[in-house]
């Protein structure tokens, strides 16, 4: 009985061995993997992989704010640019409309050299009647004074009916106050162009005191008189639109459209000095 129970011990024993030396071998193999390694390698593998993704996350993070930084760098350079080139822009259209205005002056000068101009921009209109009086910028500081007579490049515009030290007012030809003497320059023929309340409504003045038998028809220009102590001889008023006559046949009046697009004034040029000896 004993000799049975030492030798289930000492087969015991040796299977122990054995098994032991196996696992011992089996280990040893340099492509097997412990179970319990191949179940650590499993789990940990994920997590090495998110941390080092969040590693290269982060170190990546400096090198972008460097390029946004340098984004803005550049795009406050092109603000800078366009702004100065916006500046130029209006520097070089105010020259080319200062020359505009130059060529003008020396068109007008060119057909009246005995005159002295002042150059002069519109900053008002009167509320009630916009085309009636107009304001400009220029006044008796620079030489300007009550009823000097005032034209643009196309021709007469009004004169000057209240002056300032800075400003001063204009009476267009479309006023109702105002009175010019004016002649046919197709014909030769005197009349007086006035302002009138229901023809200024449409733009238009109106052309009086027509000779008996006037030749006057539609398309004929009418041009200042000189018969006045304001306006000088051979300006521009207008332009004949309408010729209305009586039961005879014979002509009462003729509506006259300005020559002067009062919308579009923006420059004016009074005429400054003695113009009486021109008339």
């Amino acid at each position: 009985m004993k000799l049975h129970s030492r030798r289930k011990v000492i087969v015991t024993i040796v299977a122990l061995i054995i098994a032991i030396v196996a696992l011992i071998a089996y280990a040893a193999r340099p492509e097997t993997v412990n179970p319990i390694e191949n179940i650590i390698s499993t789990v940990q593998k994920p997590m090495s992989d998110f941390f080092t993704s969040v590693g290269h996350f982060f170190s990546s993070i400096p090198t972008y704010f460097v390029g946004v930084d340098e984004t803005i760098k550049e795009n406050e350079m092109l603000k800078n640019k366009i702004t100065e080139l916006e500046k130029k822009l209006l520097e070089y259209e105010s020259l080319a409309t200062e020359n505009a205005h130059l060529h003008e002056l020396l068109g007008i000068y060119e057909t009246n050299p005995e005159f002295q101009y002042v150059m002069a921009r519109v900053i008002g209109q009167d509320t009630v009647n916009p085309f009636y009086t107009l304001t400009i910028n220029k006044g008796s500081n620079d030489g300007i004074e009550y009823l000097d007579p005032v034209v643009t490049e196309n021709g007469l515009l009004g004169y000057v009916s209240q002056v300032g030290p800075t400003t001063a007012r204009i009476s267009t030809v479309l006023n109702a106050a105002n009175s010019i003497g004016t002649v046919i320059t197709r014909t030769g023929e005197y009349a007086l162009l006035q302002g009138d309340f229901r023809l200024s409504e449409q733009g238009l003045c109106k052309l009086t005191m027509l000779p008996d038998g006037c030749d006057i028809i539609v398309g004929d220009y009418i041009e200042t008189s000189g018969i006045s102590d304001i306006y000088p001889r051979g300006l521009s008023v207008g332009k004949v639109t309408e010729v209305v006559s009586d039961s005879n046949g014979t002509s009462v009046y003729a509506a006259v459209a300005p020559i002067v697009d009062f919308e579009k004034v923006r420059e004016i040029f009074v005429i400054t000095g003695d113009t009486v000896a021109v008339s």
